[in-house]
């Protein structure tokens, strides 16, 4: 649902919380100042040096990359060949 009410500092409305008592969504007037919430976590460049190479070489699958073609996903490992 759309705020009713929306500045630069806050923004005012009513919103769906879930209700653990009744097991359900409930509606709730809710003002939210932007000022009290936290601010984005800095990700690390590094996540452990998992990415998309390592899950490829991990599951025995190759991931296409800008260099790779679909052609290419075909094609045996170490093949220079482009087909029969």
């Amino acid at each position: 649902m759309a705020p009713s009410e929306k500045t630069n500092t806050y923004e005012r409305g009513t919103y769906y919380f879930f209700d653990v008592a009744s097991w359900r969504k409930v509606p709730k007037d809710f003002h939210l100042d932007y000022h009290l919430l936290e601010d984005r976590p800095a990700l690390p460049q590094n996540l452990g040096g998992g990415g998309q190479a390592a899950a490829a070489s991990n599951s025995g699958t190759q991931m296409p990359t800008p260099s790779t073609s679909a052609a290419d996903l075909t094609k045996p490992p170490g093949s220079g060949a482009a087909g029969p």
